[in-house]
């Protein structure tokens, strides 16, 4: 829903084509180019005004911008997508500043991004059609896409083509495109590892990834220094021929695909953690949420991870719950005990009959039985796949933690970067490198539970 609430999405893996194009700034031909300094959506009928607590934390907090999750706030977030929105439209419809006021009073809809992940998100949604002489307006439309085959990718998955945790300009490309070019990129959930047999075994790529062994660690730096700061597996990056600096590069995703198991089906995971926005309230009995030693409560912790299964019903895609468990106290095979969420691809070793114990070869052991749901509510969740994690590396630092969304993209979280939207991105490096991950199937506005 609409927050991330308990700490995730329905994180799943899942195969995207993407038409790339670049707008040299001697080409710009719309107001609003020059001073784009925000990540801006664009959809055949709406405008996407994206902005945060701070509008560049990586300016604001150039020496430590660790800092961003320890100030990220809703209200300052707000304002800064009213001011942008309210620019935005001056500057794009050469309307006043009262005339804009009224204008987003009534046409405009806000809403929370996401309000788990540093450097908190609200969106403005401005439908184009109010700037038309036309009294009639249709609500935003998004894609529900089919289970069909995109044909082979031309950035595959594996663990040579994708960087965990991090945006980098010092990254090496995976692929290199002319502007105009069309490219199909695979992308895989880090959330993968919550049930190993339904969205990694079989799959040869994203086995290469989540290989963790005691002797083998298939993508070793996992954040930006490497320590886990950051989790999103991210594809690429992608090197746009004569990119630079101060160009936009335009991305048009047009199709999304869900990424089949060696079954032919797909599942995805959604973690109600400590990260999100549930964890900060109290439970319905009036006792504050627990997660291990994060707070300060070993041997309590009450994050739960859902799996969900996608199907088809009358031509549409759903996702529905499989089951629940409670987070395990989970032992790597580094040897390193962890009693919440806390690392970025930690896997699950499962105990109940019918789960292989492939995890447990590789080295995951748990301290006690894991607690299971196995018939929960069979909601009906209309599926909306998106990119929740998509951008250009900054210039401002060699690498950055790819949680905090910033001015040129990344974790933006938002459920409208989905089919038939494009989104525009200021270059700050050679090339772009571009790269995108964290596919979600279902997500509301604010990605409320982490």
């Amino acid at each position: 829903g609409d927050s991330e609430m308990d700490g995730t999405g329905i994180e799943t893996s899942i195969t995207g084509t993407f038409k790339i194009t670049l707008t040299k700034a001697s080409q710009f031909s719309q107001p609003w180019m020059q001073p784009l300094d925000f990540p801006l959506g664009e959809t055949a009928d709406t405008w996407i005004i994206h902005s945060f607590t701070k509008r560049d934390y990586l300016e604001t907090f150039k020496e430590n911008p660790a800092q961003i999750f320890d100030v990220s706030n809703i209200d300052e977030a707000m304002m800064n997508t009213y001011l942008t929105t309210r620019s935005f439209m001056m500057t794009t419809y050469n309307v006043s500043e009262a005339e804009a006021n009224t204008i987003i009073t009534q046409g405009v809809d806000f809403g929370m991004t996401q309000l788990v992940d540093g450097n908190w998100g609200v969106h403005g949604l401005v439908p184009k059609e109010l700037f038309v002489p036309s009294t009639t307006r249709d609500p935003p439309k998004y894609s529900r896409r089919h289970l069909t085959d995109l044909g082979p990718a031309d950035l595959a998955l594996n663990n040579n083509t994708v960087h965990w945790g991090y945006f980098s300009k010092l990254e090496q490309p995976r692929l290199t495109v002319s502007s105009g070019a069309t490219v199909v990129v695979e992308m895989a959930s880090h959330h993968a590892c919550d049930d190993y047999d339904k969205m990694i075994k079989g799959d040869e790529g994203m086995e290469s990834i989540f290989e963790w062994t005691t002797s083998v660690k298939g993508v070793s730096r996992r954040g930006a220094t490497g320590s886990g700061d950051g989790v999103h597996v991210l594809t690429g990056p992608i090197y746009v021929e004569d990119a630079q600096p101060g160009d936009i590069i335009s991305v048009e995703i047009l199709d999304l695909q869900p990424r089949l198991n060696a079954e032919g089906k797909t599942y995805g995971s959604n973690a109600a953690a400590w990260w999100g926005y549930q964890a900060r309230a109290p439970k319905a009995d009036g006792s504050a949420f627990t997660a291990g030693t994060f707070t300060n409560t070993p041997g309590q912790n009450d994050e739960t991870v859902t799996i969900y299964e996608i199907y088809s019903e009358g031509g549409e895609l759903y996702a529905t719950l499989a089951y629940q468990f409670s987070w395990p106290t989970v032992t790597d095979p580094d040897g390193v005990e962890r009693d919440y969420i806390q690392y970025p691809g930690t896997c699950v070793p499962h105990d109940l009959e019918g789960f292989s114990s492939t995890v447990s070869d590789m080295g995951w052991t748990k301290v006690s039985p894991i607690s299971y749901v196995l018939d929960p509510f069979k909601a009906k969740i209309p599926v909306n796949m998106h990119v929740g994690c998509m951008g250009l590396a900054p210039a401002s630092h060699d690498s950055v933690d790819s949680i905090p969304p910033m001015p040129t993209g990344g974790n933006l979280d938002d459920k409208r970067i989905g089919v038939g939207t494009t989104m525009h991105y200021k270059v700050e490096v050679a090339g772009g490198l571009l790269s995108m991950g964290d596919a979600h199937m279902a997500q509301g506005d604010s990605e409320m539970d982490g």
